[in-house]
């Protein structure tokens, strides 16, 4: 198997987005459920 890149993997590009939008708004959110709505929301 070749070696792993996600630099070639798009997802790993938006789950990094996701991650980094969601620890800026965990803490001001009461809910995890929360926090993942707002991540629907974000541009």
């Amino acid at each position: 198997l070749p070696p792993y890149s996600p630099e070639y993997n798009p997802i790993e590009k938006t789950w990094a987005h996701i991650k980094k939008h969601l620890k800026k708004v965990l803490p001001s959110c009461n809910t995890f459920y929360e926090a993942l709505l707002s991540c629907s929301c974000f541009n």
